[in-house]
């Protein structure tokens, strides 16, 4: 078994470039819905055999080998590029090294989830992969008008847990709110939320404070809380708080924090064959409880 740590990824329309575009092409048919609508297509097209794209980043590019491509799963190795320090007749010499970690990308409908293996002789760390495809996919992705964020999901109970360390009680919240364009994250916001991100072309925070003299009254079974708990740790947009005391600072909810999941690697060995049996059916019912 390896442990995957899971991400969220976003996409959000490039206005101006929109703008620009439908001024000079008043023809064609590019507007922030069509973009939006065609989001995923426009990812997807990105791991289609007759397509180009590599992982670069400014003058670096990161080897990768699609290991499964059906049914919105992208499963793939990306290779880090290191040099190993080797000895051979007392001789010691550098010698190129490219060790990999698997990505797992659910692109099916409305799913937009990354499973990143955590694997630290490949790379220091799963974010270091997470910035590295951000990079490289809106080096691309801008020409389909689009920008994707890529972002660590968070553990709901990591913020009740928080809330319970601070006897005084809690003086502010603060809430971060993904552009909307995925309905697991938007439906947990008010439509008010949802409508002025769209409005403005933003992603949004939004905070909540106590009236002076007395520390919020934070109830885990309140719907709009619960609401806002859940957008903000499954964008990965996170939230902060603002203890209530003498020593005020604001804390960051789930910055050690992360979702993880265990999957068998032999799901991903190209050995045994193809990919196209009841593995992608176990891919997908691991994937599901991030739906």
């Amino acid at each position: 078994m390896s442990s995957f740590t899971v991400y969220t990824y976003q996409f959000a329309p490039i206005l101006d470039y929109i703008g620009q575009y439908s001024s000079l092409f008043p023809e064609k048919d590019v507007s922030v819905e069509s973009v939006m609508m065609g989001k995923q297509q426009a990812f997807q097209s990105l791991f289609d055999d007759d397509s180009s794209f590599t992982f670069t980043v400014g003058e670096e590019t990161y080897n990768h080998q699609i290991i499964l491509n059906k049914g919105g799963f992208i499963v793939l190795r990306i290779a880090n590029n290191k040099k190993i320090r080797h000895e051979e007749n007392f001789i010691v010499k550098d010698i190129e090294d490219q060790p990999s970690c698997i990505v797992l990308i659910d692109n099916r409908h409305d799913c937009q989830s990354i499973a990143i293996q955590e694997k630290r002789t490949a790379f220091s760390s799963t974010d270091q992969v997470a910035r590295i495809m951000k990079k490289a996919f809106n080096a691309v992705l801008w020409r389909r008008f689009l920008v994707v964020d890529i972002l660590r999901r968070l553990e709901e109970k990591t913020f009740w847990n928080l809330v319970k360390r601070y006897p005084d009680g809690i003086k502010s919240v603060r809430f971060g709110l993904s552009y909307p364009n995925l309905p697991r994250v938007s439906d947990n916001v008010r439509e008010m939320f949802t409508e002025l991100a769209r409005e403005f072309g933003a992603n949004s925070k939004y905070e909540i404070t106590a009236i002076e003299g007395q520390p919020l009254k934070l109830n885990d079974k309140s719907e709009y809380l619960k609401g806002l708990v859940s957008a903000s740790c499954e964008s990965g947009q996170g939230i902060k708080i603002l203890p209530a005391g003498s020593k005020e600072r604001w804390v960051s909810v789930g910055s050690d924090s992360n979702v993880s999941v265990e999957i068998p690697e032999v799901l991903f060995d190209s050995s045994e064959g193809k990919l196209f049996d009841d593995r992608f059916e176990r891919i997908a019912k691991i994937m599901n409880k991030f739906k």
